[in-house]
């Protein structure tokens, strides 16, 4: 790659003529194999509803990308993006062969100017068109395609392909720009990536022009999340549409990452960590998502967070993670670990065969509701079901558990990096001697003792940087039979070894309570999992097509028997006192109600006022804390989150 910079000394200035490269360097789809219980999670997905999807569903199946009469916008290309990693880390011949079909339809209909896939796109099963030369579903696709021709470099087509449609993209901005597609201006980060994925590849100097256009045409997330204004929740989109909804921002949080490649200025490199910040501080939940149902919607534990955020989320992260590096010590690892491990699994059924379009972090019935407490969809929006409401998040959350796979492992020059905790194995090339890591662990479950052996057939000196999360205190590395040495908390970890070793990394699974701004409430959690009242349940078969978008069979509604309205007693000087964990084996079905490896035990009470909202079909505001009860003790078990459908993850604290 050309160098970033070119400076006139004798003026003072420097003129750009490239990219700054990222802090690490991310790997190819393919390149980390996932195991243990990472490995069971990806085939609960391949075996759930990801591998009947275009299949069964009309938006995929009869989509106008395979010139069918659907939808012929978004959702097959969101598809298409999970599908690529979905199908190769599995190694599934059926995945792959729907992923090469697909792939072979797209490029074989490019048109002689460049443009993939249709020219007016189809809405929702055939009503209404979206304008001719949408740019967002042409960046959209563009994100599967880099992705499959770093799993497939010998498919000498895809690289020709990309160009062709980056070329047409950045002619028609000339005369039809972005502020006439709405969705495009807001959503312009997917093709930045794109537009630097193939610079760093080809080094083509109207790569850059069209990164600059691209900047200066869309909407400015920079200076959306530096200033941030949006403190309280948006009632609905008349007052804030485009700039406030969930899934944008998720989206968009990487931009500042992408920009400090070209402008390298740090207010860039730093913008996603305000993102992070101010999203936390207004609309912030104990699950590492924030509130979205469709638009900002606050701090309490009843609103919504729609699952294309949480999965576009994650991906903004894991970018960000690869160009700021160690820069922000374990910050972006950590959060992407909070959403894997918590926001992702909590929205689907153990099974993922079912989804909701919205969770909530206090969810205690999932039923169509007399009123909408949602800020901009229908009453039915956390039902579960195929495609329950709109069908994006039915297309889109395919990515989170394959990118989550692909970005375990990452490189720094000669150096190997691990900046996420999970079962998995990476071969690469280091001083032309190839190389094995497998890492082997029952991390964040059972305890957090990471194993990671090192093998060669010649031994070379080799550099290991071990994320160590913000949240742990005492945490070890130990090479070999070395002594163990202490490891800095929110840093990255350098270990220098000989090929032939074993790294063990110890992270204490600090217990911890988070306490809330809303209602003087608190959360739980020990290491990067929040714990959860974790309620039994009942499903309900309903017919909700007559709602419009929905699955063409049928959604459920949940409603729980049990008790849920308790406080915790809780001594926040002694934690260890308050809250007793046990472990046990960890299932085929790592997030299943059914199985749970790891659960706390507390005491509560219950407060007979905090009671069912019959109009809003969900828990009424919770009491101020702290409350008073006259209830008697309870001993109360508390469970992952992700394996929960119908939990209590904020509670009141007892006076």
């Amino acid at each position: 790659m050309r160098s970033a910079f070119a400076c006139l000394f004798f003026v003072g200035l420097c003129l750009v003529t490239g990219l700054v490269p990222p802090e690490f360097e991310t790997l190819p789809v393919g390149a980390v194999i996932p195991e243990g219980w990472l490995r069971d999670q990806v085939f609960v997905q391949a075996n759930g509803y990801s591998r009947n999807i275009d299949v069964d569903w009309p938006d995929v199946a009869s989509s106008g990308w395979l010139g069918g009469w659907a939808e012929g916008w978004e959702r097959f290309p969101y598809y298409l993006d999970g599908l690529v990693g979905l199908a190769v880390q599995t190694n599934d011949s059926e995945l792959l062969h729907k992923l090469h079909t697909h792939v072979e339809y797209i490029l074989s209909h490019q048109t002689t100017e460049g443009w993939l896939g249709p020219v007016k796109g189809r809405g929702n099963f055939g009503r209404g068109y979206f304008p001719e030369y949408d740019f967002w579903p042409q960046f959209c696709i563009l994100k599967s395609m880099i992705q499959y021709a770093e799993a497939f470099p010998e498919d000498s087509r895809l690289e020709p392909a990309i160009k062709k449609s980056l070329q047409i993209i950045s002619k028609r901005l000339d005369v039809h720009g972005l502020e006439h597609y709405d969705w495009a201006r807001h959503r312009w980060g997917d093709a930045l990536l794109v537009v630097q994925w193939y610079y760093d590849r080809h080094d083509e100097e109207w790569l850059l022009d069209l990164a600059n256009k691209l900047q200066k045409q869309g909407y400015d997330w920079v200076d959306h999340f530096h200033n941030f204004k949006w403190h309280e929740r948006v009632p609905n989109m008349s007052v804030c549409h485009q700039p406030c909804h969930g899934v944008n921002n998720g989206q968009s949080i990487k931009i500042g990452s992408l920009l400090w490649r070209i402008h390298n200025q740090t207010s860039y490199l730093d913008n996603p960590k305000e993102a992070m910040y101010n999203l936390d501080k207004y609309h912030g939940m104990p699950s590492g998502i924030f509130s979205n149902d469709e638009l900002y919607a606050g701090l309490g534990p009843r609103q919504g967070a729609e699952l294309c955020t949480v999965v576009e989320y994650m991906f903004s992260l894991e970018v960000s993670a690869a160009i700021s590096g160690d820069k922000y010590g374990s910050l972006f690892g950590d959060r992407i670990e909070k959403l894997a491990f918590n926001a992702l699994p909590s929205t689907f059924d153990p099974s993922m065969n079912y989804h909701q379009y919205v969770q909530q972090v206090n969810q205690v019935a999932c039923k169509v509701a007399p009123k909408i407490l949602w800020s901009n969809i229908g009453n039915h929006a956390n039902l579960y079901g195929k495609a329950p409401h709109f069908g994006c998040c039915t297309a889109n959350y395919h990515q989170g558990w394959p990118k989550f796979v692909k970005h375990v492992w990452m490189r720094k020059q000669q150096r190997v990096v691990v900046v996420l905790y999970a079962p998995s194995s990476y071969a690469t090339i280091i001083d032309g001697v190839k190389v094995n890591f497998k890492m082997t662990t029952d991390y964040p479950f059972i305890d957090g003792k990471v194993f990671i052996q090192v093998t060669s057939e010649k031994n070379i000196p080799i550099e290991v940087m071990l994320r160590i999360p913000e949240w742990t205190d005492g945490a070890t590395v130990t090479v070999n039979q070395d002594a163990p040495v202490p490891a800095k908390s929110n840093s990255y970890h350098s270990v220098k070894l000989n090929t032939n070793s074993r790294i063990v990394l110890d992270i204490p699974l600090t217990i911890r309570i988070q306490e809330h701004e809303y209602k003087n409430s608190i959360s739980i959690h020990r290491g990067p999992l929040l714990f959860s009242l974790g309620l039994q349940y009942a499903k309900k078969r309903i017919d909700n097509c007559k709602k419009g978008e929905c699955d063409d069979e049928f959604d459920f509604e949940i409603t729980t028997p049990q008790p849920w309205n308790y406080a915790l007693a809780i001594n926040k000087n002694n934690l260890q006192e308050s809250i007793k964990f046990f472990t046990k084996s960890i299932d085929k079905i790592p997030f299943s109600h059914k199985s749970i490896p790891v659960f706390g035990v507390v005491k509560g009470k219950k407060i007979k006022s905090w009671v069912i909202d019959t109009e809003l079909q969900t828990t009424a505001v919770m009491p101020q804390s702290p409350v008073q009860s006259d209830e008697q003790d309870e001993e109360l078990t508390l469970v992952p989150f992700g394996s929960t459908n119908a939990r209590i993850a904020m509670f009141p604290v007892l006076e």
